[in-house]
C-alpha cells in the first residue's frame, strides 16, 4: 500500500458519484494505506456507504475504509481539515497506528481518480517535493483542463493548483490545514500559506483525475466571480492591490521577470477578463504579436485600463514584413482610438516602428532582472564551449532545417566542422532529443533543454561564448547574460550599444542561397576563433560591462517610466 491517506467529503452528493470515486481508487495501481469519508451532515449518503462497503463493522474494501458522520453541515474546509486530523490521530487511537500515512490527498466526492494518479504523486512526493498537482477533465470534455509549472510569484495573482493535489502532511499541519474562516478559494489560499514555509511543489503534465460538471449545492459551489474570491484571498493573505497587471501571448518568461520588477500582477491574456481587478489601472503586454486583425482586435479587448505594448525583436520583424498596408492601418488606428502607448526595446525597432506608421513608439530598455546575479563563479571550462539558444515555437530560432528563417541549422554544421569546441543547445520547451530532425549529431553537441532560471548562472559559467545569431533580433538579453559572466557573445544584433560583444557582418540570411548560407558560415568561423584565441579577454572587465548595462538598462528608469503612462 502507499504512504498515502485519502479524505473525501461529502455533502449532499449522490451516492452513486460516491461509488465510482472509490471504485476508481479500488483500480489504483497502489492503493492507499487508507480512504476517509467524511460526511458533512449527509446522514443520508453516511448509511448507504455503510450498507454497501461494510460487513460486521468492517470495510470491504481493498484498502481500510472509514466513516465519519458529522451531524452538522460545517463546510467543505472543516470536512477535510476534520478528515486529516482523524486520520492522523483516531486511527492510532484504535491501535492501527501504521494507516496513518506521511502524505494526504482530498478529493470532492463528484471526481474519479485517473489509473496509476496515486502511485505517481505519491513517488513525487518522495523524491523531496511537498506538494504535487496537474490536470483534470471535466463533464463531458475530454480534453485535459492545463496548469502550469509552479511559478510562486504568479501564485499571488491567481490560482492554478485544484484542491485535488497530494500534499505531505507535515507541511499541511504546519499552516493548520485549511482556513475554516474562508468562504471559498480554500484550496488557493491552502498552497499560498503552505508555499510561504519554503515548501517545494511539482506539477506534472498529466491528467490526475476527472469530475462533473460543477452542481447547485455543491460542496465548493458559490456563485462568485474569480475576482471576488481572489479579492478576499488576498484581504485575507494581507497581499497588496496592486495597479498593473502584465501579460504576454509568447513571451511568458520576460513579462514575469518584468512583473517582479514592476511589482505588477502577472497573469495569461486570457485570464485577465475573467479576473478583471478593479485596482488595475493598466495593462502592460509585452510583444505585439503577428496575427489576423481579428486576433489582434481579440488582444486588446482583453487589457483593462491604461494600455500599453512593449515590443520586442522577432515580434516587430514578423508584424512588419508578413503583413499588407491595410492590416497595418488597421493595428495603428486601433492603438490610436484606445491612446495605447507603445514601447520598444532598441532603437532599431523604435526607427523600424517610425517607419511603419507607428510615430508614436519610444524607446526603453528592459533592465537586466537581478544584474548582479550575473557573475563569473569558476574558472572557464577546459575545453572551449559555445552555448546556443534555441525554441521550438519562435521560426526565427527553431533547430529543424526545414525553416529557412532560422539560422539555428547553420551553427549545427559549423559545429561538425569544429571537432575540438563543444556546443550547448539550450532552450526549448522540454529536453530536446532531436529525433525530428533525423539527423546524426557530433559528439561536440549537446541538448541541454530548458535551463530554469536559477541555474542559469551556473550554466553560463560552464561555458566559454554563446553565438546568438538570428535574422532579426530587437536588443536580446542572453549575450549580455554571459558577458556579464566573463564570457564572449558572439551577435548578429548591429546596434552599436550591444557593446563587448563579438559582431557577425548581417543578420538577414537566406540559408536556402547556398552562397549566402556559406558566406554566413564562414563569418561564424571567423568570429567563434576570435573569441577561441583569445577566451578570458572579459574576465576582467566585468566590473565595467555591469556597470554599462545597469545604466544603459536602468531599473529605476524603466519602472518609473512604466508607472509614469497610468497618469497620462
Amino acid at each position: 500500500m502507499s504512504n498515502v491517506n485519502i479524505i473525501i467529503p461529502i455533502y449532499n452528493k449522490s451516492f452513486d458519484l460516491v461509488k465510482k470515486l472509490i471504485a476508481s481508487i479500488q483500480d489504483q495501481d497502489l492503493l492507499p494505506k487508507s480512504v476517509t469519508c467524511v460526511c458533512d451532515g449527509d446522514e443520508e449518503t453516511f448509511k448507504q456507504l455503510q450498507k454497501e462497503y461494510f460487513k460486521n463493522g468492517t470495510s470491504t474494501t481493498a484498502f481500510p475504509l472509514f466513516l465519519e458522520l458529522l451531524k452538522e453541515n460545517k463546510g467543505a474546509s472543516f470536512a477535510r481539515n476534520y478528515g486529516a486530523k482523524i486520520s492522523g490521530e483516531s486511527l492510532s487511537a484504535t491501535g492501527k497506528k501504521s494507516l496513518c500515512a506521511e502524505y494526504l490527498f482530498f478529493i470532492d466526492a463528484d471526481c474519479k481518480l485517473n489509473p496509476g494518479m496515486l502511485n505517481e504523486m505519491a513517488s513525487q512526493l518522495d523524491d523531496g517535493y511537498d506538494v504535487v498537482y496537474g490536470n483534470f477533465t471535466q463533464g463531458m470534455n475530454k480534453e485535459p483542463r492545463k496548469f502550469i509549472p509552479f511559478c510562486d510569484y504568479r501564485l499571488e495573482t491567481e490560482n492554478y493548483i485544484n484542491t485535488m493535489s497530494m500534499v505531505r502532511r507535515s507541511s499541511f499541519n504546519k499552516v493548520k490545514g485549511f482556513n475554516i474562516d474562508l468562504q471559498f478559494f480554500q484550496d488557493y489560499d491552502l498552497w499560498y500559506r503552505i508555499n510561504k514555509t519554503g515548501a517545494k511543489f511539482k506539477y506534472i503534465n498529466d491528467t490526475i483525475f476527472h469530475t462533473e460538471s460543477p452542481q447547485e449545492g455543491d460542496i465548493s459551489s458559490i456563485p462568485k466571480t474569480l475576482s471576488d474570491k481572489a479579492k478576499a484571498f488576498r484581504q485575507a493573505n494581507n497581499l497588496p492591490d496592486k495597479t498593473i497587471v502584465v501579460a504576454s501571448h509568447g513571451a511568458a518568461y520576460q513579462a514575469l521577470q518584468r512583473a517582479k520588477m514592476l511589482n505588477a500582477d502577472y497573469t495569461d491574456p486570457i485570464k485577465i477578463p475573467y479576473l478583471n481587478y478593479e485596482n488595475w489601472k493598466a495593462t502592460y503586454m509585452v510583444g505585439l504579436y503577428n496575427q489576423s486583425v481579428q486576433g489582434f482586435m481579440n488582444h486588446v479587448n482583453v487589457m483593462v485600463g491604461k494600455k500599453i505594448f512593449h515590443l520586442i525583436g522577432t515580434d516587430v520583424s514578423q508584424f512588419l514584413t508578413q503583413n499588407t498596408i491595410q492590416v497595418v492601418d488597421a493595428y495603428i488606428q486601433r492603438l490610436e482610438s484606445e491612446n495605447a502607448i507603445l514601447f520598444a526595446n532598441s532603437p532599431r525597432l523604435v526607427r523600424e516602428m517610425h517607419r511603419c506608421g507607428f510615430k508614436d513608439t519610444t524607446l526603453l530598455y528592459t533592465p537586466i532582472y537581478e544584474i548582479e546575479k550575473y557573475k563569473s563563479i569558476n574558472a572557464l571550462p577546459k575545453t572551449f564551449t559555445i552555448g546556443v539558444y534555441f525554441t521550438d515555437s519562435n521560426p526565427f530560432t527553431m533547430l529543424n532545417p526545414a525553416c529557412d528563417t532560422s539560422h539555428q541549422p547553420l551553427i549545427m554544421e559549423v559545429a561538425k566542422m569544429l571537432p575540438h569546441i563543444n556546443f550547448k543547445f539550450f532552450g526549448g520547451t522540454d529536453k530536446y532529443t532531436h529525433k525530428s530532425l533525423g539527423t546524426n549529431f557530433p559528439e561536440n553537441i549537446e541538448f541541454c533543454g530548458r535551463i530554469a532560471e536559477d541555474n542559469m548562472v551556473e550554466f553560463i559559467n560552464s561555458c566559454s561564448a554563446i553565438i546568438r545569431s538570428t535574422s532579426h533580433d530587437g536588443f536580446p538579453q542572453s549575450p549580455i547574460h554571459f558577458m556579464l559572466c566573463g564570457r564572449q557573445a558572439i551577435v548578429s544584433c548591429p546596434d552599436e550599444e550591444m557593446k563587448y560583444a563579438i559582431k557577425l557582418k548581417k543578420e538577414k540570411v537566406n540559408i536556402k542561397n547556398q552562397t549566402d548560407a556559406d558566406e554566413t558560415k564562414e563569418d561564424m568561423l571567423r568570429c567563434i576563433k576570435q573569441a577561441y584565441d583569445n577566451p578570458d579577454c572579459l574576465l576582467n572587465k566585468t566590473e565595467e560591462i555591469h556597470d554599462y548595462y545597469k545604466n544603459l538598462m536602468c531599473q529605476k528608469t524603466y519602472v518609473d517610466t512604466i508607472y509614469g503612462c497610468i497618469d497620462e
